[in-house]
């Protein structure tokens, strides 16, 4: 055996993956040493790694190992520097200073060159200068602040500006610029894993049929599968894994690439250290010239971090905060016993005074340290715990109680900045900052100098304001913020109304600057009133064949140019979306996204310049990219307001959709550089929570979170004169907040539309208190206001299959057993509490209040087309059929009781060649081809002609289920048919819808004569007059809709409408509406489609890479501690010098 430097003798000892047994013996004394209490030391199958101290043994590695800290640079050069390297310097926790000097960047991916450095030690950040050895620099000192994970990583420019040597000025990115767009052909990834309780394979659980731990792992597109641990060293388990074809990806931080501990194979016996999903950090990755990418993490049991540097074993404190007014919390690298502790903690302030302690409480590796007096907010503490060291302590998770809440929740309508020509005044919420400063930059230019720093008071409630004199409109500035503990943050304004491009910076404007959208349009009546398509801007106005003016293609001004035609003479653009008589129009992401580079090449099908959005960087300021020029501030300002105010010109109103659930990028985004951990949603470990699978949710619950929602709502409604708003994933926000949108937006206008994405996505929350749809009933119009819709993802699979299976087919393509569903739907989806009813959200039953909350659709930009899901679930079909069955499903939506809404497009069979997520894959795929309007010209009149006789229909429009009751009748719900009859003051209507092959027969009418409103795949302006005999029956067109008039000449007693109850709004001008799931992710409160949907199935083919399990690869380590090398066949031994 070996003697190291920690005193253990360790040895490696060949086990073929058995038990064992063993005791020690010193060869020059011939003396044995055997466990206390006799007998033999054992190692169970499995074991890699065992310790050995004092006659004692223990499971895993006894011996300490140091930290690590990854620093990862990032350098563009000019076309002339290929010389630069980095020099870099640094102290770590210990304040032990590194040896400085200077390094070459030894590699190249996309965007430029790039250096992975690793050191030993932890460091809170790091000091680089981007030089040549000769100290030829570019800018001056620069600082890269190390993430959670274990790792910096930073960007720099260098052909942003004229290379000045050291006075050049470029900032130094701690995210990835928008144009960074690597991709890798292969992704090869290692995972070391390490568990203080040493059992990853657990011979002795006879309940689980492979007791063992593995990753299970997958990214955005591959499925995913198993990865098994089947080596060691030192530091714990390792598994490796590749996957192909994958494209850089950022959200707050993380990558899509996921990773699963589970215990128990396919059988997910248990989950380490939760249910959650888990990403591979974004700074994980580093990118190659060959066309791959590896990426290295390490995981320790217990703990949901996921780190890209190794962390240390032995006993540390790995972190320290204030959690609540009287108590720290610290989090230690292991295992303790309130006993271990005793006499053992101190806690200190910043001047080094002892603070009085009253208890101590232990969880696992959590120590609760609770003080007799209140702590200060803005202080700062030392927390140290003999043994474990020492770890400063700031405002953590405090900001998430209650009581911090109501202390400093401010209700001013005054944050931001108010321009005016003597004086602009600026107000920033930030209570637990104790410095904020101001700063003014000399131009908007995004990489402008500095012009001014100014102080800012703290006042009440955690505001801090200044006045400045003088200040010209179009001013760029930012808040410099300063914490407890020495951090250093430069942020954005939360409440910007305008920025530079790419919005890292804020631009305060006179309100001349800010122009007019006009007057508000008048109210417009009731949600069921409403007929509603979805639309993209870029993607209404970017194609070359559009039209359109060049330079306003893709841009707002684009939307509202009339007059245009493509070459073939089809109409297109806001002359095509007017006379298609919708009453809005719901457009996609419009507020200022993170995704797209404003500055870089946004011509048609350029690389990065098309996304849908769904990834907020300022709330209250519109895109840059959709604007004629994104580097002035006023333009796209103005330009948005302009769009708005010709459309409502035009008569078309509209609804913008907005998510508040998550934003771009948690890390840098303004709300945590302001006030860090309280606009989002934490674990119990203290990771961001991403029910939204963006890395990240936004808590609506906090006051004021809440607050900045219902502000911005307001500021969009009373600037930009928005008609309606779409809020994407709102079932991730809570009842109460939406309520008090909808109070607020009723203020301004009570016809305002609320509709959003009811999913039960949450799995942290109270699910009584969030906006999902068996709630909605909470917030449901009070008989005077319109309430808050939600979408009907019941509907949408019924009509066309489920979205999450391409092959799964609905009512429209031949399903069977779909009739009830259907009609159900069409009637109101009305809650029945007595019956389970079929709108059934997944988890619960959907919970209505009035069919106004109900939004009926078959296709918006989640998920396939209606077109391209036909193509695939019934691919024997000819098109003539396909565009049957669209048709049959395009009336479902226009006849059914709720509120209508589709994807521009729908009506002329749009296709995206069957990708259903195509929120970044470019304008080839996602420009409106306009000549299918004239391709499919039948099918647009048909929905055109849906769209009139809705609005004539007042039947059609019913709001509550009284009147439903009162005026509808269901004739038929089987065989391939549903039929129902409805009624009001002008007429007695029969909708049919025959999904059949073949001609359907339906009884039960009432006698008498008919017009053919609708029938054979028509809108008859010019109705057939039909005869239903005393019988009562009457046959239907195959695969296709019915809509019959009873003729009030000629129909019987019966046909009068009950005592002329009707629920009869005007329709306004209409227009339409609408839209769904957010970047990418699935249009339903279902599983993630970047996981399996129950989290538990493995793949049919293991990716390259990932082994078979079992418990003969594993080998064991004896250390006294015994520490393993696995090939299953090798133990280690080291036991600590005690006579041998």
């Amino acid at each position: 055996m070996t003697l190291d430097a920690q005193g253990y003798y360790t040895a490696t000892i060949n086990t073929k993956g058995k038990k064992i047994d063993f005791v020690f013996h010193d060869a020059d004394t011939d003396a044995w040493e055997n466990p206390s209490g006799g007998g033999n030391y054992h190692a169970d199958a499995g074991i890699t790694h065992v310790g050995v101290a004092g006659q004692n043994a223990s499971v895993g590695n006894p011996e300490s190992m140091e930290g690590q800290t990854r620093l990862v640079v990032h350098y563009r050069p000019a076309d002339a520097d290929d010389q630069r390297g980095v020099y870099i310097w640094g102290t770590d926790s210990n304040g032990t200073g590194m040896n400085a000097e200077h390094h070459a960047f030894d590699g190249t991916d996309c965007w430029g060159k790039v250096a992975s450095f690793t050191f030993t030690g932890k460091y809170a950040d790091f000091g680089f200068i981007i030089t040549t050895d000769g100290w030829n620099k570019y800018g001056g000192d620069r600082k890269a602040v190390v993430n959670a994970d274990g790792t910096a990583e930073v960007w720099i420019d260098g052909t942003k500006n004229e290379d000045k040597g050291e006075a050049t000025t470029v900032e130094t990115l701690d995210s990835a610029p928008a144009d960074y767009a690597c991709t890798a052909k292969t992704v090869n990834v290692t995972v070391h894993y390490y568990r203080d309780d040493g059992l990853y394979f657990n011979a002795n659980d006879a309940d689980v049929k492979n007791p063992q731990w593995d990753i299970w792992t997958w990214s955005s597109n591959w499925g995913g599968g198993n990865a098994t641990f089947d080596s060691h060293d030192d530091w714990g388990e390792i598994a490796k894994y590749s996957f192909t074809n994958y494209t850089y990806y950022n959200a707050g931080g993380t990558s899509d690439i996921g990773m699963l501990r589970r215990y128990g194979g396919d059988a997910w016996s248990a989950k380490d250290p939760d249910d959650a999903d888990h990403k591979i950090p974004s700074d994980a990755l580093v990118f190659d010239t060959d066309g791959n990418a590896s990426a290295e993490v390490w995981l320790m049991s217990g703990d949901a971090v996921v780190y890209t540097s190794r962390p240390s074993l032995g006993a540390s404190m790995k972190s320290a905060e204030i959690s609540k007014y009287r108590e720290l919390s610290a989090r230690l690298s292991k295992k303790v016993s309130a006993d271990d502790l005793q006499g053992a903690v101190s806690v200190k302030d910043a001047n080094g005074k002892a603070v009085a302690v009253e208890s101590i409480d232990v969880d696992g590796n959590t120590v609760k340290i609770t003080v007799k007096k209140d702590l200060d907010m803005r202080g700062r503490y030392t927390v140290e715990i003999e043994g474990f060291g020492s770890q400063n302590a700031v405002a953590g998770s405090v900001v998430r109680t209650a009581r911090f809440d109501k202390e400093n929740a401010y209700d001013g309508d005054d944050l931001g900045a108010v321009h005016k020509s003597e004086r602009t005044s600026f107000k920033l919420w930030a209570p637990t900052a104790t410095d904020v400063k101001l700063i003014t930059y000399k131009s908007v230019d995004p990489n402008a100098e500095v012009d001014r720093t100014i102080d800012m008071t703290s006042g009440d409630k955690g505001v801090w304001s200044a006045k400045v004199k003088n200040l010209a409109s179009g001013t760029a500035y930012a808040y410099q913020l300063t914490f407890a503990d020495g951090t250093v943050n430069v942020s954005a304004d939360p409440y910007a109304t305008a920025a530079v491009a790419n919005g890292e910076r804020s631009v305060v404007l006179s309100k001349k600057d800010m122009g007019s959208a006009g007057d508000r349009m008048p109210a417009f009546g009731k949600t069921t009133d409403a007929t509603i398509a979805e639309m993209n801007i870029r993607d209404f106005s970017i194609s070359p064949d559009s039209g359109i003016s060049a330079d306003r293609q893709g841009k707002y001004l684009g939307v509202v140019q009339s007059g245009t035609k493509t070459a073939k003479g089809a109409t297109s653009g806001l002359d095509y979306l007017k006379s298609l008589g919708i009453s809005h129009v719901q457009i996609m992401p419009m507020y200022d996204y993170g995704s797209v580079n404003e500055t870089g090449d946004l011509s048609y099908n350029a690389a990065g310049a098309q996304n849908w959005g769904y990834d907020p960087e300022n709330y209250n300021v519109p895109e840059g990219s959709y604007s004629s020029d994104p580097g002035n501030p006023s333009a796209r300002v103005t330009e948005m307001k302009q769009m708005v105010k010709e459309l409502h010109g035009n008569d078309i109103r509209v609804i913008m959709d907005v998510v508040y659930n998550h934003v771009y990028n948690a890390a840098s985004h303004s709300f945590n550089k302001t006030v860090p951990g309280y606009y989002f949603r934490y674990d119990a470990n203290g990771s961001l929570v991403s029910n939204s699978g963006c890395g990240n949710d936004t808590a609506s619950e906090r006051r004021m979170m809440r607050k900045y929602i219902v502000d911005s709502v307001t500021y969009w409604a009373k600037n930009y004169n928005v008609d309606g708003f779409r809020f994407d994933l709102m079932g991730l926000i809570d009842i109460e907040t939406m309520k008090e949108v909808r109070a607020a937006l009723d203020k301004i206008d009570p016809s305002i539309i609320i509709l959003g994405e009811g999913w039960d996505m949450n799995t942290t929350m109270d699910k009584s208190k969030m906006t999902i749809q068996p709630n909605a009933y909470e917030v449901a119009s009070d008989g005077k206001n319109n309430g808050i819709a939600f979408f009907n993802d019941s509907i949408r699979d019924g009509i066309k299959g489920s979205v999450f299976s391409d092959a799964d087919t609905g009512f429209v393509s031949g399903k069977t057993g779909q009739e009830n569903l259907i009609a159900h739907n069409a009637l109101g989806c009305r809650y029945e509490a007595d019956a389970t009813t079929t709108c059934w959200n997944g988890n619960a039953q959907d919970r209505y209040a009035d069919a106004g909350q109900v939004v009926n659709y078959a296709e918006i930009h989640d998920n396939m087309t209606l077109y391209d899901k036909l193509r695939a679930s019934v691919p024997t079909d000819d098109d003539a059929t396909t565009v049957a069955r669209a048709q049959l499903a395009d009336s479902i939506v226009y006849l059914s009781e709720g509120v209508p809404a589709i994807q521009l497009g729908q009506e002329f069979l749009r296709t995206k060649g069957g990708n259903g997520n195509s929120y970044n894959t470019g304008d080839a795929m996602n420009a409106i081809d306009w000549d299918r309007t004239t391709q499919y010209a039948g099918s647009v009149d048909y929905v055109k002609g849906l769209i009139r006789l809705r609005k004539q229909i007042k039947a059609l429009r019913l709001t509550s289920y009284d009147d439903i009751d009162r005026n509808v009748r269901l004739i038929k719900s089987a065989d391939g048919v549903v039929a129902y009859q409805v009624k009001d003051e002008n007429g007695t209507y029969v909708v049919i819808f025959n999904a059949n092959a073949g001609a359907a027969k339906i009884e039960g009418l009432d006698s008498g004569s008919y017009k053919a409103l609708v029938a054979n795949g028509k809108v008859n302006a010019d109705a057939a007059t039909v005869t239903v005999d005393k019988g009562g029956s009457y046959a239907a067109g195959a695969l296709s809709a019915t809509v019959l008039q009873l003729d009030t000449a000629k129909k019987p007693d019966n046909g009068k409408p009950d005592n002329g109850k009707t629920d009869n709004g005007k329709p306004d001008n209409g227009k339409t509406d609408n839209g769904n799931a957010d970047n990418g992710k699935p249009d339903s409160a279902k599983p993630s489609a970047d996981k399996p949907s129950s989290g538990k199935k493995s793949a049919s083919a293991a990716p390259n890479g990932i082994a078979a399990t079992g418990a003969d690869i594993f080998g064991i380590m004896l250390v006294a501690t015994l520490l393993a090398l696995i090939s299953g066949t090798v133990l280690i031994v080291h036991g600590k010098e005690n006579g041998l």
